[in-house]
């Protein structure tokens, strides 16, 4: 399938870009638009029958460890503070 050249549809969505086209860009760009609807128009006739859809080119799984519960280190910890008074941890006043 052919699509016209429409210097008006490359002006709209040079206008939606925020770009100032010169004439020869935009006869330029209009080739280039057509070609590419033509593409997608290709990938369309793709023979696609039985093909699994995939979300990722690669089979990529999460691998979860096992939830264990293990001992909080809370001494270890208050050993490493400055100050310590009845498991809190005394700072300076601010």
């Amino acid at each position: 399938m052919s699509y016209p050249e429409s210097k008006l549809e490359v002006k709209r969505i040079a206008s939606l870009v925020r770009l100032r086209l010169s004439p020869e860009e935009e006869k330029l760009f209009s080739i280039q638009l057509s070609r590419i609807v033509e593409f997608f128009d290709q990938l369309d006739e793709a023979p696609v029958d039985g093909v699994e859809p995939t979300f990722h080119p690669l089979e990529i799984y999460n691998v979860f460890r096992e939830d264990a519960v293990s001992p909080y280190p809370g001494d270890k910890l208050l050993n490493l503070a400055g100050k310590v008074k009845d498991r809190y941890i005394w700072i300076p006043r601010m």
